[in-house]
């Protein structure tokens, strides 16, 4: 049921390891990034980073799991390249 309710969201959803390795990656990750789950399963998250946010991403990594949902705002790039 869980799996249902990632996939058929509207938000971007991806899992990923605690090193940043993505998991899991749903629909709306396909439609804003660009990238098919085939494509980015497996590669680093930090591949959607911009240089100067690459701190953050590995900070971010760091915390491990949270309890709960925690929601920020960043700048990521598309398969594009866009922001």
């Amino acid at each position: 049921m869980l799996a249902s309710i990632v996939e058929s969201s509207d938000l971007a959803i991806a899992a990923t390891t605690p090193e940043g390795t993505i998991l899991s990656w749903n629909r709306a990750a396909e439609a804003l990034f660009g990238y098919t789950a085939d494509e980015i399963i497996g590669q680093s998250i930090c591949d959607l980073a911009p240089p100067d946010h690459l701190d953050e991403v590995t900070q971010r990594s760091r915390q491990g799991p949270r309890r709960g949902i925690s929601r920020y705002e960043t700048v990521r790039l598309a398969k594009d390249g866009r922001p």
